[in-house]
């Protein structure tokens, strides 16, 4: 966490917006292993005051999964978040509408057979069918209820464009190659001297000192 939270600093950004992310494309996934380690890790870091940058919790919701949702619930109400997106990995689905391009992914991905990808292609299929629609449904009327900024993921066609828009998401997150939207009052706007408040809060606690003659120059000294 320290040195994602000094890369921050360095690019000039005094607010994060940390993704988490909740469901997975398949049981038994990193992802629901380390959830509750990287929500803690981001809220216990800032509770201590070990941050430089102000981080905060941007949930990325993996919609067509049975975990989704009631992780979902439990980590909604929490001060920390600020962000909910909402996702949909399953065949023929925004980033994967080629479903031959799904295929040769999660197959390479989970080291799979054909006959394994079958399976687990139909598995993914009969999950997104189930789960999908009212998972993206019910999230979004929570974020709403709650003024909690909502993004949408993979816009590939103006139905999704509007869908979004009728679900009340703001800004629009897509692969590197389809471009960006944007739609959130920037950390800047929020905060015209970002820098400036940094600087006022911090620096007057901390004393830069240069290491003796001779010392290696960070060994033993603060890094500031």
């Amino acid at each position: 966490m320290s040195s994602h939270d000094a890369m921050m600093v360095a690019s000039g950004i005094t607010t994060v917006l940390d993704a988490v992310a909740i469901g997975d494309v398949r049981d038994g996934g990193d992802r629901l292993e380390n959830l509750e380690k990287m929500v803690n890790a981001v809220e216990e870091t800032q509770k201590r005051g070990l941050n430089r940058a102000e981080h905060r919790l941007h949930l990325r919701c993996e919609l067509p999964h049975h975990t989704t949702l009631p992780l979902f619930e439990k980590l909604i109400d929490r001060e920390s978040v600020s962000m909910v997106s909402l996702m949909d990995h399953s065949p023929g689905q925004r980033q994967y509408a080629d479903r031959s391009k799904y295929r040769d992914y999660y197959q390479g991905k989970y080291h799979l057979t054909h006959d394994e990808m079958d399976r687990f292609e139909a598995e993914q299929m009969a999950l997104a069918a189930t789960w999908s629609q009212p998972n993206r449904q019910t999230i979004a009327a929570m974020c709403r209820a709650r003024r909690i900024a909502l993004a949408s993921h993979d816009d590939a066609t103006e139905a999704h464009v509007a869908e979004s828009h009728q679900l009340g998401e703001r800004d629009r997150r897509v692969s590197h190659h389809a471009g960006r939207g944007a739609g959130f009052t920037s950390a800047r706007d929020a905060r015209p001297d970002g820098g400036a408040e940094y600087r006022a809060r911090r620096f007057p606690l901390r004393q830069r000192r240069r290491p003796p003659a001779g010392e290696p120059r960070f060994a033993g000294h603060p890094l500031i």
